[in-house]
């Protein structure tokens, strides 16, 4: 019961000064690395091209999955945690502009995700328009592996930060782990509760139930100090607070997805028969 309040308590409890989000200054050039260890979304409708691009990135020790066109690449990019995204252009069903807006829009609110252009070539007087869209670089066609990698160390993102903090979680509790391991299993029986409460109301177009929803994941995850996960619910809520749907799908999306992330280390740091 001691946890259940305390958990009850710091879930609803005002924004205290643990940091929401990660420094989202622009990616800059990493240093040399033998491998890369960065999972990559290509989008290419050529097999051959599919296969060329697999093989090289993967003897960079990079882990590349393949969307056949803008539709599948948005539909994995939702359901995923990409690195980068090597974008083609001119595809079938769904473009690679149209599939660059979409997945800026479902991140305008989270992570920057760089994306990369394969063409055959673009106009100087279109690049401007494209960079406006989202599209970060671009890489002539066909791509060597000098050029896969030049890029990738171009773009590739700063040492991940952990999920969460656990000294700083600890502050809680005042240096009780065994009371933080409680409130972890308590959080991980909820959090999913919170999550089907907030989908269900952006559903139902319910901007009230929606923002209290998301008010409740932020206080709770805040308690582990995992700025992503706070980060993503603070974005729901507040666009629940102004009714902004397509800001709060997006939210929401993000939202499940840091869960998805967090949730498994919690258990793997607090096991629950531990």
């Amino acid at each position: 019961m001691r946890a259940q309040k305390l958990f009850d308590t710091l879930a609803g409890q005002r924004p205290g000064s643990i940091p929401l989000t990660k420094n989202q200054e622009p990616a800059t050039p990493a240093a040399p690395a033998a491998r890369l260890n960065l999972t990559v979304l290509v989008t290419e409708d050529n097999p051959t091209g599919q296969l060329i691009a697999t093989a090289m990135l993967e003897k960079m020790g990079c882990r590349a999955d393949i969307a056949s066109n803008g539709l599948e690449a948005v539909q994995m990019f939702e359901q995923k945690h990409y690195d980068l995204i090597f974008m083609d252009w001119h595809m079938p069903v769904m473009d690679g502009l149209e599939a660059t807006v979409k997945i800026r829009e479902i991140t305008r609110q989270g992570r920057h995700v760089p994306i990369i252009a394969f063409t055959a070539g673009v106009p100087e007087a279109e690049r401007e328009t494209f960079l406006k869209m989202g599209v970060d670089d671009f890489i002539l066609k066909p791509a060597t592996r000098k050029t896969l990698e030049d890029v990738l160390r171009r773009w590739m993102p700063p040492p991940a930060a952990p999920l969460f903090n656990e000294e700083e979680a600890l502050c809680f509790v005042d240096g009780d782990r065994d009371l933080l391991g409680q409130l972890a299993a308590s959080f991980s029986e909820h959090a999913p509760v919170l999550l089907q409460n907030l989908q269900e109301a952006i559903a139902r177009r319910d901007a009230r139930a929606a923002t209290i929803a998301a008010h409740t994941l932020k206080g709770s995850a805040r308690m582990f100090a995992a700025p992503d996960t706070v980060a993503a619910a603070l974005a729901a809520e507040s666009a629940g607070k102004v009714q902004d749907w397509p800001g709060l799908a997006a939210a929401g999306r993000n939202v499940e997805l840091e869960l998805a992330r967090l949730l498994p280390e919690l258990a793997k740091i607090f096991p629950v028969n531990a």
